[in-house]
């Protein structure tokens, strides 16, 4: 028999392969914490610990949460547990601070809401006096467009790191098939415009959190994050930014504000100074006597605007990266501290990049050349101990000195410290144009560097040196991958210039804990089931205006039907199945919908059944 297609047809068949290979996928099993769980800003005694509750209809109402932290994978010995609102004006987003902690202590909890368990996270809080070392594992740049995140993947099973620090662009705000995507992974970037207002950044927070991968990794270790430019626009400074056009898309400080506010729901980081300074992220994290890590916003406090180096105004002493308030608590910070590390936690590169005498990037410290020595001098003038910097932003891999007057390959001591360059995640190397020889030629500086992978970078401090071992993973455009050990490099305590390690760092075998568990626990013993996911039958799939629900009349009539985005945001109001069937012959009416992919699910007593509704 001969088959015929029409052009319409083919469009739509075409358009749904499309959304079903580029949207995210919803994990029905962890209704309503889609999202997962996560947990971040640890201190020596607090923690705090966050989740989103998808609401189970429109109403707006709040949804009680509770919520425990236990030092256990069972969550049996409990020794701290609460209970909270999520809120719509919140976006449903919870985040808990846990105080009287232990310190150097590893916890696991859980949130329990609409009789539903989270997934069980695990995190730890900072030591005070003893340690001997920390590992933390570096990352930035995570473009959702341009692959998979098989590097988060890889940190989460390592099972060997106690933090994560994020260097910033947890986000990125382009639209559909902006920069970064990539046509072979074709992941697309939810919502399709490019993100301005508060409801389009939390959309697109909401599409990263729910990627399986993000989700693993934060479950299991907490973090210390910072933004950089992509969470809002980019190349941002605090008046504007290179991806902004005031006459398009509005007034600068509304859509800052907007994507503020929503980096403050979705991630789980504590406001440092909520009544004064309700924007300002800039804060400090002390790991005992040996590390003091201070994470700058060098970005968005206060950087006055990139200027040319050809600029008659870029020397000015006036031009900052940090602005005046932060730049003084820094320097406050540094001479007050006694910690064996100094580390600063920062977005762009801080070394000199260079050729021919010219600067190639200007929006990073080179841009800033008066404000890049105020930093040195105030490691000289404090006489600051052991100065390290992470740095994410360039898409690439680099181990760098931080020269100062008289560096040279020869004189290696005159240095103002040292500085580690984790790589991307996924987004896209924007030196394509040179190479390591050639960056290596005019910056002697520059012990490493590699343009050519994806990965990240694992910081190993004890009392005597502190390394940085980088790993990349084979792949970010299919989901298998592995992880591939790069090179290292070290500085010793009391030297300033950077040494090749013969071998990546190891962590101690009795400082490895049992990883949280990967599914969420059942609800307690009040229930008399235990819900399970299976497969809804729809049709037609395709669909233009009704869908129906096969054997709709063997459910029970108070099971209630819904239907979420791939978001896990409903967008229809949910019905009973005796409403439904009254309404109709065993459908439901989608003639609602924009076109796209959905999830209709189909919940009660005996379970969970659900399905994919493609809507065209």
């Amino acid at each position: 028999m001969k088959f015929t297609v029409s052009r319409l047809a083919l469009q739509v068949l075409l358009l749904c392969c499309s959304l079903l290979s580029a949207i995210a996928q919803t994990d029905t099993s962890l209704i309503p914490f889609y999202h997962g769980v996560a947990s971040g800003d640890p201190a020596s005694n607090r923690v705090m610990l966050w989740t989103r509750v998808t609401p189970p209809n429109n109403s707006g109402s709040d949804i009680q949460v509770t919520w425990r932290l236990a030092t256990d994978t069972g969550l049996t010995n409990i020794v701290k547990s609460g209970s909270i609102k999520a809120k719509s004006v919140k976006d449903y987003t919870v985040l808990v601070t846990v105080n009287g902690l232990q310190p150097n202590q590893w916890y696991y909890y859980q949130f329990t809401a609409l009789s539903r368990n989270s997934l069980t996270g695990r995190t730890r809080t900072l030591p005070t006096t003893g340690v001997d070392s920390i590992r933390l594992a570096v990352v930035s740049c995570t473009n959702y467009q341009s692959g998979y995140f098989n590097v988060y993947r890889s940190i989460a099973d390592r099972n060997d790191i106690d933090a994560i620090v994020h260097l910033g662009d947890f986000i990125y705000e382009y639209g559909k098939f902006g920069f970064g995507y990539d046509s072979t992974v074709n992941r697309v970037h939810d919502p399709k415009l490019e993100t301005i207002t508060l409801a389009d950044y939390r959309r697109r927070h909401a599409q990263y959190r729910l990627d399986e991968d993000a989700r693993k990794m934060l479950q299991q270790y907490p973090l210390i994050a910072v933004w950089d430019d992509h969470e809002v626009a980019n190349d941002a400074w605090m008046g504007g930014a290179d991806n902004h056009d005031p006459a398009t898309e509005g007034d600068w400080n509304t859509r800052l504000a907007a994507a503020k506010q929503a980096y403050f729901e979705w991630m789980p980081v504590k406001k440092p100074d909520p009544t004064g300074d309700p924007g300002r992220i800039y804060r400090q994290f002390k790991f005992g006597n040996l590390i003091r890590l201070d994470m700058l916003d060098t970005r968005l406090q206060g950087r006055t605007e990139q200027l040319a180096a050809s600029s008659p105004s870029f020397n000015d002493t006036a031009r900052t990266m940090m602005g005046l308030d932060q730049r003084q608590w820094l320097t406050d910070d540094l001479k007050s501290s006694t910690a064996k590390w100094n580390i600063l936690g920062q977005q762009v590169m801080v070394a000199p990049m260079v050729a021919f005498g010219a600067v190639l990037n200007i929006d990073q410290w080179d841009g800033y050349p008066a404000e890049r020595n105020r930093l040195f001098s105030a490691f000289a003038q404090n006489n600051t101990k052991n100065m390290v910097v992470l740095t994410g932003d360039i898409h690439s891999a680099w181990a760098n000195d931080l020269p100062l007057s008289g560096y040279s390959s020869s004189n290696r001591s005159a240095s103002a410290g040292v500085e580690f360059v984790c790589p991307s995640v996924t987004s896209p190397n924007p030196l394509s144009n040179l190479t390591p020889a050639l960056i290596k030629l005019f910056n002697t500086h520059v012990r490493y560097v590699d343009l050519s992978y994806y990965g990240y970078t694992v910081i190993d401090i004890n009392k005597n040196r502190l390394q940085g071992d980088w790993y990349g993973v084979s792949t970010i455009k299919a989901k298998s991958f592995v992880t591939q050990y790069k090179q290292s490099w070290y500085v010793n305590t009391g030297e300033k210039y950077l040494r090749q390690a013969a071998a990546a760092s190891v962590r101690s075998a009795n400082r490895i804990v049992l990883p949280a568990p990967s599914q969420p626990q059942p609800v307690g013993p009040r229930l008399e089931y235990v819900p399970v996911e299976s497969r809804l039958d729809l049709y037609p799939v395709p669909s233009s205006c009704w869908v129906y629900i096969d054997q709709l009349e063997e459910y029970l009539p108070e099971d209630m039907i819904q239907v979420t985005d791939m978001n896990g945001r409903m967008v229809l109001p949910a019905i009973t199945v005796g409403q439904a069937i009254q309404l109709s012959a065993s459908g439901i009416d989608v003639s609602a919908l924009s076109p796209g992919v959905y999830i209709v699910t189909v919940s009660g007593g005996d379970g969970i059944r659900s399905s994919r509704l493609i809507r065209y």
